[in-house]
C-alpha cells in the first residue's frame, strides 16, 4: 500500500504548465515595457514635446492595461474579493482618465506639467478606490465593529501623516511662492498616498495570508511605488523642478506593472484564509501596536523639525491632533468591543464543540496515538457499533475486534507514520453483533495536554453504498437506453443528457449542459405549442407530443417526446425529465403515404381526390367573392399510340416532362391535377374574362410544341382542351368537370390540338355519346351486333377469293350504326375483347356454312384489335373454333395494324409465329399510314399487305399517292407478299392497280359490304 504509484490528472498538469508559461510571458512583457520606456526616457535625446509624448503615452497605456487586468481578475473571483478587484480596476481607470486630461493639456494645449488641474482629482480618486479595494479584500462582508475599527485606524494613520508632513514641510511651505490651492494640492499627494500605503501594509500584515496573500502583496508594492513617487513628486513641485524625463517617471510605471502582475497571478477562486472576514483575537491584539507606531513616528517628526516650527505652524498642527485623538478613541472602543466579543465567542465555541462531539451522528472518537486506546467516544459511535461506553473506554480497537479487514488498519497507520493526511477513506468495521458496516473515515492528529492523540470521525455509508449500487444500475440504464434522456432544472436548464441524446442530436454533453433546450428548436412549431407545453407542466401534468427539433448539423428531425415533472416530498417540482425517440423515418413514411393519398405517384401532381377537394374550396371562395372560376380539361391526342408502340416507360417519362411544362405556365394561385391516364385538370381562380382562359389554353398547347426528349428520341404530342366556367357552365364541381370533359371531346372531334369552350350544344352531344356508350354495353347481350361482308375479287379471273368480315351495330331505336361511331367506344371501354370474340366465332360459323354450300376455296379476313391480339390464349381459342367448324386454317386471315405489331415485340413475335405454325394467314391492315418499316415486314411472319384506301382514293391523278402505291406494290412483290387494295371505287383505280401487278381488290366498284344472306346471293350470282 505504501508503494502504490501516484497518478496525476494529465489535463490539470497541462493546465498548470500553461499557466506557468503564461505568467512567464507576462513577466517578460512587463520587463520589456519598462525597459523600452527607460531607454527612451533617459537615453534618447528627445525635445521637450517629444519627451512629454513618450512619457504620457507609456503612463496612459500602463494605467489602462492595469485596469483591464484587474477587471479580468474580478471575473475570476466571487463575493467581496470580486468587489475588491473591481475597485482596483476602477482606481486604475481613474488614473487613466486623469492621464487623458493631462495628455490633452500637455500634448494639445502645450501646457507642460499642468498643476494643479482636474487630472489631480482623478489621481486622488485612484488612492480612494485603492483603499476601498484593500478594505474589501477579504472573504465575507465585514461587520459594523470591524468596519469602525478599520475606518478609525485609517483616520489615525491619516492624522499622523498629516502631522508629520506639516512638520517636515513647514519651512518649505513658507518659502514657496505659490497660491494656497497649489500648495494644498502638492501637499495632499504625500499625505493621501502615504496614508494609503500605511493602511494597505497594515491590512496585509494583520488580515491577509496564504493563497490570496501574494496577489495583494504585489498590489501593495504598487501602492508603495506610487506613494514614494508621489512624495518626491510633491517635493519637486514645491521646488518647481519637475519636468518630463525626471527620475521619478519610471517609478509610477513600476507601480502599475506591480499591480498588473498581482492581477495576473491571482488564482480563480483564491480567497483570504479568513472565512468569517473577521480578525482573530491574537491579530487584533497585535494590531493595537500600529496606531501607537504611527503616533510615535509623527511625534518624532515634530520633535525632529521643532526648530523650523513657528507659532502658526503649531496652530495648524492643532486640527490634525484633534482628529488623531478622536480616531484613536473610536479605534480603542471598536477594538475593545471586538476583543470582548471574540473572547465570548471562543468560550462559546469550545462549549459548542464539546456538545457537537457528543451530539453529532457521525462516529467520533479520541484515541491515544501511542497504543490506540479509546479515551472518548460519542453516542453516534456507540449506537453504530452496539457497545456501551464502559466497554470501549480504556480498550483498543484491536481488543474489541472493530477492524473487519486488518489491511485497513495497516493502511491508516502507514499514512499516519508518513505524516500523510488520512481523510475520506473507505473502511469496514465489525459491530458488537458481528455485522459488517461500511464507513467513510478521517483521522486527524491532535494534542490534549501533553499527550498525542488521534481524532477519528466516520460516517456510516452502508445504506449509501447500497443506494449508490442501485443508482449505478439506474444510471447504466439511462446511459445505455436507446431513447434520448434529458434532465433539466425547474428553470429549464439542462443538467443531464445520455449518450443516445448525443448520438441523435449531434450535440455533445459539454455543449448542452447549462443551456436551455431551445437550442434544439427547429423553428417550425409556433409559440402556442410551447405555451401549451409550459401550461401543462406548470399544472404538474405530463406533456407528450411530437417535437420538430434541429440537430447540430442543422438537419430537422421528429422526436416523440414525453416530459415528466419530478417532485420532492413536499410536492414541489425539482426537475423535469424528458425522454424522446427519433421517429423521423416513421413520420416521413406517414407524410409520404399522406402525399400519395392525395397525389399522383408518377407526376407527383395532385390526384383526383385532392383536385375535387380544392375545387370545392375554390368554388366556395369564388361564391363569397363573386368571382369567376375556370376548369380546363386537358387530354393528350393519340397518346395510346406512344404507349402501344414505344412502351409504357416512354409514356410515363413523357407524362412527367409534360407535367413540369404545364406547371411552369400556371399562375401561383392556380392548381393542376392528373385526373387519370393522360388527362389533366386545371383550376383557374379569379378570372376577369373568358379571354384569360383562352390565352391560358393557348399557352398550354404551345407548351407541347417543342419535342419531348425521351431516351434520346424526340417525340411530339398534341392535346385537346375543354373549358367550363363557373358560374356560367355550372355551380358545382361535378357539373363543371362534366362540361369541361364534354368540351374536350368536342375538341378531339375537331381533330385535336385545339381547345373548346362548353356550350349547351356540347352538353347535348355528350349526353348522346354517354347514351350511346350505355347502349353499347348492352348490345352484345341483346344480339344487336351483326356482320357484313365485303368481297375480295381476283381481277384476272373475276372470282371472289375471299370476304372481309365487317362489324355493324343494328341499334334497336337508331337503326344500323356505322363502325366509325362505335368502334372507338369499344376500344375505350374494353368491350372490344368480348365483342371481338363474338366476331371471330360468328365469322367462322358463316364461313363454314358457305364451305358446306360448295365454296370451299373461299377465305375470310377478320380484324383483330391490339387487345385481342395480345390475349395469352388467342391461338388456342382460334384453333378450337376451327376444330368446331371443321375449317382449315388457310381459309382464315387475321388482319392487324402496324401499331399492334410494335407492342411488346417479343410477345408479338411469339404470337405471330404460333399463328403461322397453325396455318393462319396474317394481313397487315392500313399499310403505309403508320410506322411502315421494311425491318418488321422482314422480321414478322406476315402474308398479306393491305393498301389503305387513303392512297387509293386519288390515284392515278395524284402523283404522290400514285408513287406511294407503286412503292408499296414493288416492296410487297420483292418480299413475295400477297397484296389487297382497299377502297377501289373507280375503273381507273382498278386499271392502275392492275398495271402495277396488284391482283386482289375490294371496294364499292365490286360490291358494298353485304349482310350474310345478301352475300350468299352475291356468291351464287358470281361464282356460278
Amino acid at each position: 500500500m505504501r508503494n502504490k504509484p501516484v497518478t496525476t490528472d494529465t489535463s490539470t498538469t497541462q493546465a498548470g504548465v500553461n499557466g506557468v508559461d503564461q505568467r512567464r510571458l507576462t513577466l517578460v512583457g512587463l520587463s520589456a515595457f519598462l525597459s523600452v520606456f527607460a531607454i527612451g526616457n533617459y537615453a534618447l535625446p528627445f525635445s521637450q514635446l517629444q519627451a512629454h509624448w513618450w512619457s504620457n503615452l507609456f503612463w496612459t497605456v500602463a494605467a489602462l492595461a492595469a485596469a483591464l487586468r484587474c477587471l479580468a481578475a474580478s471575473r475570476a473571483s466571487a463575493g467581496t474579493l470580486r468587489r475588491a478587484w473591481q475597485l482596483f480596476a476602477l482606481a486604475c481607470f481613474s488614473w487613466f482618465l486623469g492621464m487623458l486630461i493631462w495628455d490633452y493639456q500637455e500634448l494639445v494645449l502645450h501646457q507642460f506639467t499642468p498643476f494643479p488641474a482636474w487630472s489631480d482629482a482623478f489621481y486622488f480618486l485612484f488612492a480612494v478606490f485603492m483603499a476601498l479595494g484593500v478594505f474589501f479584500y477579504r472573504d465575507g462582508t465585514p461587520g459594523l465593529s470591524l468596519t469602525l475599527l478599520e475606518v478609525s485606524q485609517l483616520g489615525v494613520f491619516v492624522s499622523c501623516i498629516v502631522i508629520a508632513h506639516l512638520a517636515v514641510f513647514a519651512q518649505p511651505l513658507r518659502m514657496v511662492d505659490q497660491n494656497t490651492l497649489y500648495v494644498a494640492t502638492a501637499l495632499s499627494y504625500p499625505i493621501v498616498f502615504m496614508s494609503l500605503l500605511v493602511y494597505a501594509v497594515g491590512t496585509l500584515w494583520l488580515r491577509v495570508h496564504e493563497a490570496a496573500c501574494r496577489p495583494l502583496v504585489y498590489v501593495v508594492a504598487g501602492i508603495a511605488a506610487h506613494a514614494i513617487s508621489d512624495f518626491f513628486y510633491a517635493y519637486t513641485l514645491l521646488g518647481g523642478t519637475y519636468q518630463a524625463g525626471h527620475h521619478l517617471d519610471i517609478v509610477w510605471l513600476i507601480g502599475f506593472a506591480l499591480i498588473f502582475w498581482g492581477a495576473s497571478i491571482h488564482a480563480p477562486g483564491a480567497a483570504p484564509n479568513q472565512p468569517s472576514g473577521e480578525l482573530d483575537l491574537q491579530r487584533l491584539r497585535t494590531g493595537r501596536m500600529l496606531p501607537v507606531a504611527a503616533l510615535t513616528l509623527a511625534t518624532l517628526a515634530v520633535f525632529a523639525f521643532r526648530h523650523s516650527l513657528q507659532a502658526d505652524d503649531y496652530h495648524r498642527l492643532l486640527y490634525p491632533v484633534l482628529f488623531l485623538v478622536a480616531f484613536s478613541a473610536l479605534r480603542e472602543r471598536a477594538s475593545s468591543s471586538l476583543e470582548a466579543r471574540y473572547s465570548s465567542e471562543l468560550q462559546a465555541s469550545e462549549s459548542r464543540l464539546r456538545q457537537l462531539f457528543f451530539a453529532t451522528p457521525a462516529l467520533t472518537s479520541i484515541t491515544r496515538l501511542s497504543d490506540g486506546t479509546f479515551l472518548e467516544v460519542n453516542n453516534g459511535y456507540l449506537d453504530a457499533t452496539g457497545y456501551r461506553r464502559e466497554e470501549m473506554i480504556g480498550h483498543t480497537s484491536v481488543e474489541l475486534g472493530l477492524w473487519a479487514d486488518p489491511d485497513d488498519r495497516a493502511r491508516v497507520l502507514a499514512r499516519l507514520q508518513d505524516r500523510q493526511p488520512v481523510r475520506g477513506i473507505d473502511i469496514r468495521i465489525r459491530t458488537r453483533s458481528g455485522a459488517i458496516r461500511e464507513v467513510l473515515a478521517s483521522f486527524e492528529p491532535m494534542r490534549i495536554g501533553d499527550e498525542e492523540c488521534l481524532l477519528g470521525v466516520a460516517l456510516d455509508v452502508t445504506e449509501r453504498k447500497l443506494a449508490e449500487a442501485e443508482m449505478r444500475k439506474l444510471s447504466g440504464a439511462l446511459e445505455q437506453a436507446a431513447d434520448t434522456v434529458m434532465i433539466t432544472s425547474p428553470e429549464g436548464l439542462i443538467e443531464y443528457v445520455n449518450p443516445a441524446f448525443e448520438e441523435i442530436t449531434g450535440f455533445s454533453r459539454a455543449e448542452v449542459l447549462g443551456k436551455n433546450p431551445r437550442l434544439l428548436n427547429g423553428g417550425l412549431q409556433g409559440p402556442e405549442f410551447y405555451q401549451a407545453l409550459w401550461e401543462t407542466l406548470e399544472r404538474g401534468e405530463v406533456f407528450s407530443e411530437v417535437f420538430i427539433n434541429r440537430r447540430k448539423n442543422g438537419a430537422l428531425f421528429y422526436e416523440q417526446k414525453t416530459i415528466t415533472p419530478l417532485r420532492d416530498a413536499s410536492g414541489a417540482v425539482t426537475h423535469f425529465v424528458a425522454t424522446g425517440r427519433d421517429i423521423t423515418d416513421r413520420i416521413r413514411v406517414e407524410e409520404r403515404l399522406r402525399f400519395l393519398a392525395h397525389h399522383d405517384t408518377l407526376t407527383e401532381l395532385p390526384n383526383r381526390a385532392l383536385l375535387l377537394e380544392r375545387l370545392q374550396r375554390d368554388l366556395a371562395a369564388a361564391r363569397s367573392a363573386n368571382r369567376k372560376l375556370g376548369v380546363l380539361f386537358l387530354d393528350l391526342d393519340r397518346f395510346k399510340i406512344i404507349n402501344d408502340t414505344l412502351g409504357h416507360d416512354t409514356g410515363d417519362a413523357m407524362l412527367r416532362q409534360l407535367s413540369e411544362r404545364l406547371l411552369h405556365r400556371l399562375r401561383p394561385n392556380d392548381s393542376i391535377a392528373r385526373f387519370g391516364g393522360d388527362e389533366f385538370v386545371l383550376l383557374i381562380n379569379d378570372i376577369k374574362s373568358i379571354d384569360e382562359l383562352a390565352a391560358l389554353a393557348e399557352r398550354m398547347l404551345i407548351a407541347l410544341l417543342p419535342p419531348f426528349d425521351i431516351q434520346a428520341t424526340a417525340l411530339h404530342v398534341t392535346a385537346s382542351v375543354g373549358i367550363s366556367v363557373y358560374p356560367d357552365d355550372g355551380e358545382d364541381s361535378g357539373t363543371l368537370l362534366k362540361h369541361a370533359d364534354a368540351a374536350m371531346y368536342r375538341a378531339k372531334e375537331m381533330g385535336g390540338n385545339t381547345f373548346q369552350f362548353y356550350s349547351a350544344e356540347l352538353g347535348s352531344h355528350a349526353m348522346k355519346r354517354l347514351t350511346l356508350e350505355n347502349d353499347l354495353r348492352m348490345a352484345l347481350d341483346r344480339g344487336e351486333f351483326v356482320l357484313h361482308y365485303q368481297p375480295q375479287i381476283d381481277i384476272e379471273s373475276g372470282r371472289t377469293v375471299g370476304v372481309e368480315a365487317l362489324l355493324r351495330w343494328n341499334h334497336g331505336e337508331r337503326g344500323l350504326i356505322g363502325p366509325i361511331d362505335f368502334i372507338p367506344l369499344l376500344e375505350e371501354t374494353g368491350l372490344i375483347v368480348p365483342v371481338g370474340r363474338w366476331v371471330l366465332e360468328a365469322a367462322l360459323a358463316q364461313l363454314a356454312e358457305w364451305h358446306r354450300a360448295g365454296w370451299q376455296s373461299l377465305a375470310i379476313a377478320v380484324n383483330l384489335s391490339s387487345r385481342q391480339f395480345h390475349e395469352p390464349e388467342l391461338a388456342e381459342r382460334l384453333a378450337e373454333c376451327l376444330q368446331i367448324h371443321a375449317l382449315p386454317a388457310r381459309c382464315v386471315e387475321l388482319e392487324i395494324t402496324e401499331s399492334t405489331l410494335l407492342q411488346h415485340i417479343p410477345a408479338t413475335t411469339a404470337t405471330l409465329e404460333k399463328l403461322s405454325e397453325l396455318g393462319f394467314g396474317v394481313a397487315l391492315d392500313d399499310f403505309g399510314t403508320g410506322y411502315s418499316s421494311l425491318s418488321y415486314l422482314r422480321r414478322f411472319p406476315i402474308d398479306t399487305l393491305k393498301i389503305d384506301r387513303s392512297f387509293i382514293r386519288d390515284i392515278p391523278d395524284d402523283s404522290n399517292d400514285a408513287a406511294i402505291t407503286r412503292a408499296i406494290v414493288v416492296m410487297a412483290q420483292s418480299l413475295q407478299l400477297r397484296l389487297v387494295a382497299e377502297g377501289v371505287e373507280l375503273e381507273q383505280q382498278r386499271d392502275f392497280l392492275s398495271s402495277l401487278g396488284c391482283r386482289t381488290m375490294q371496294g364499292y366498284l365490286f360490291s358494298r359490304p353485304l349482310d350474310a344472306p345478301a352475300m350468299t346471293r352475291y356468291l351464287q350470282s358470281t361464282q356460278a
